[in-house]
């Protein structure tokens, strides 16, 4: 049967207590442009135009087990990295993955959020604003520019 459970319940406890499927956002942050990962994007097609990952496809959580998507899935080449908002969604949808007997599957820990956290506090700011309250831009200066 195409869509029969291919580990036991045991199985898949042992899975998710280690926690080996989880990819901490650090690491994805160093190792994306080695193209050893491919984002997935869970949420809504909305919520994927709103904003993604660089470079991430759309598969959204309700159709993660459409027929169009199981080569995709099958693939080993690289492994694809399931991620949503925080990391809920994309667990649920590594389990349902995992059951089906799909392999190379991780969750990015935190989701988008974990992700901008990283980014803020280490690429973009650098700690030249240790303070929440200063001001991270001259808008002053950006406004006289314009004009």
């Amino acid at each position: 049967e195409k869509y029969a459970f291919k580990l036991t319940a045991q199985e898949m406890h042992k899975k998710i207590t280690t926690e080996r499927h989880l990819l901490p956002t650090q690491e994805l942050f160093s190792e994306i442009e080695h193209n050893k990962y491919v984002l997935v994007d869970i949420r809504t097609p909305r919520e994927f135009i709103g904003g993604h990952l660089p470079e991430a496809m759309n598969i959204p959580y309700e159709r993660i087990l459409d027929d169009e998507f199981e080569s995709f899935f099958e693939e080993n080449d690289q492994i694809k990295v399931l991620y949503d908002n925080n990391d809920v969604w994309s667990n649920a949808a590594w389990m349902i993955l995992t059951q089906y007997g799909y392999e190379n599957l991780v969750v990015l820990r935190g989701g988008l959020e974990g992700w901008n956290t990283t980014i803020e506090d280490e690429d973009i700011f650098k700690g030249e604003y240790p303070l929440d309250e200063a001001a991270r831009f001259e808008y002053s200066k950006i406004i006289k520019d314009v004009q």
